[in-house]
């Protein structure tokens, strides 16, 4: 269930990469952003759930290691372009009303995933170690 529901986000997602930016808007990625989040909080939810109640499924949490490195790689134009000049677009706009989109989209395209990604590698870690968790997969 959860790789489903990260799989989806990531499709979700993948609508601001086929954004144009014309004029310099970002609606599509605005747009990526609304649709995924929830879909990713919830995927960081129950990893984090998974984690604390010790039902860590290794191949699930490595399906998603692996889905949100990939999807970190597709999406490093958008994020790393809003780190550089503020806008996912890759050039300095400065549109009005705009101030918290591109943080937004951050937050939504690296912050959440990378989050994620942390918890997965916590998980696959601990379930192999020898502090007493089982692996249910």
């Amino acid at each position: 269930m959860i790789i489903g529901l990260f799989l989806t986000a990531m499709v979700l997602q993948m609508l601001g990469n086929s954004e144009t930016c014309t004029q310099g808007g970002i609606d599509g990625f605005v747009v990526g952003a609304i649709l995924s989040l929830p879909l990713l909080l919830l995927v960081g939810v129950l990893q984090t759930i998974n984690l604390i109640k010790h039902q860590i499924a290794v191949l699930e949490a490595s399906v998603i290691v692996l889905s949100t490195g990939a999807f970190l790689i597709l999406t490093f134009n958008i994020w790393s372009a809003i780190l550089i000049h503020g806008t996912p677009c890759g050039e300095p706009y400065t549109v009005p009303g705009q101030s918290l989109q591109p943080t937004f989209v951050l937050f939504s395209y690296a912050v959440v995933p990378a989050a994620i990604l942390m918890v997965s590698i916590v998980s696959i870690g601990l379930a192999f170690s020898s502090k007493g968790f089982r692996s249910n997969g």
